[in-house]
């Protein structure tokens, strides 16, 4: 059996379809390290190496070339952003390649309207300038408008107000010369975990900053719905109470044209958002967020039983038992990270509170 290259690099021209279809320069004899981080919450996905200076090869490892890098689903291509050279190593840090390749696409006056999540991403794609050879998908069925003078895509797509994600909503994950900005990244494996007082790599920790389980709604010009309870607000020892804001819940009048018919019509409106709330943000759960280290926990008993978590990908839902509130609670992957070179999961990440928080352009 031919052995794969872990980790391959091209010159920064080269073509997509010459990076997909062939192997590249093996950089596997001069690699000692290759970790890669992929975050949900941020969209950003990056690649961090070292390399032994040997053969000139600093002469290639250069800002914008092309490192292609097997992972856990297959090949994943990066482009070069930051070299730092020293006597013996040299260290790389490269991005995901949507996200140097949208870095460098230009809108100088680009106006999706009326479109759905597809039409949008596609108007903004076609009507920008620059190379291009990345492509973006959506699911998305929200039909909305925005306007982008003078920017860079990655900021119109997830880095001001009126961003894609802000106007249209979604999660981002790019894999190839691929952006998707779908409903929801990943699905549920029905893995499960249990949470365990003494298990060595796998930590939790959780907090009630945010917990509802019971509130109000309240729309615009000050009209209230009705305090709902959460199914859950026997669970906890004290009700913990709020009033959320839906500005956009309006009654119609002189100075609204647009809202409901009725007073009545609104508060029902506001009574079965909080219901939502509940149902599909689980405000009525305790945040919680999970740590699993895949190199501590190899050293335990327990590995076996969670030997199956190294399948999880970002986004996927996973089950965690949780004893002190004898409850189960639903988490998803936020952020995994993977070591090319052992081809093993390090670490993942998990929550069941959901922030989209994107890296903004001065981050990067």
């Amino acid at each position: 059996m031919k052995k794969q290259i872990k980790v391959a690099y091209f010159p920064p021209g080269t073509p997509k379809n010459i990076v997909l279809s062939r192997n590249g320069k093996s950089l596997d004899k001069y690699c000692i390290r290759a970790t890669t981080e992929e975050d949900l919450s941020t969209g950003n996905y990056i690649l961090d190496e070292t390399f032994l200076i040997e053969d000139n090869i600093q002469e290639e490892l250069q800002e914008e070339g092309i490192i292609k890098a097997l992972l856990d689903y297959g090949y994943e291509i990066f482009r070069i952003s930051k070299v730092k050279v020293g006597t013996r190593y040299i260290d790389v840090v490269a991005r995901q390649i949507t996200i140097a390749d949208s870095l460098t696409l230009w809108l100088e006056d680009v106006r999706p309207t009326n479109l759905n999540g597809q039409a949008a991403v596609s108007w903004m794609l076609d009507n920008a300038e620059g190379e291009k050879e990345i492509q973006i998908v959506s699911d998305i069925d929200i039909v909305a408008t925005a306007y982008y003078k003078r920017m860079n895509l990655y900021k119109a797509l997830q880095d001001n107000d009126n961003s894609f994600l802000n106007r249209w909503g979604g999660e981002v994950q790019r894999r190839g010369y691929t952006i998707y900005i779908n409903k929801r990244v990943g699905i549920d494996r029905g893995f499960v975990i249990r949470e365990g007082k003494n298990l060595t790599g796998f930590e939790c920790s959780s907090n009630i900053d945010k917990l509802v389980t019971r509130a109000r709604g309240q729309g615009f010009d000050g009209i209230l719905g009705n305090y709902i309870d959460s199914p859950l607000i026997n669970k906890y020892n004290a009700i913990y109470t709020d009033v959320i804001k839906y500005d956009d819940v309006k009654v119609k009048g002189e100075n609204n044209e647009e809202g409901y018919d009725t007073l009545e019509q609104a508060q029902a409106e506001l009574d079965r958002r909080i219901k939502e709330e509940y149902n599909q943000n689980g405000i009525d759960k305790i945040k919680a967020s999970y740590t699993i280290n895949f190199v501590q926990l190899e050293k335990t008993e327990e590995y076996k039983n969670y030997t199956l978590a190294e399948r999880v990908y970002l986004g996927d839902t996973i089950r965690v038992y949780i004893p002190k509130i004898s409850t189960d609670i639903k988490v998803r992957a936020m952020i995994k990270k993977y070591d090319v070179l052992a081809k093993k999961t390090k670490e993942i990440k998990l929550s069941n509170y959901i922030e989209v928080k994107p890296l903004s352009i001065k981050q990067i």
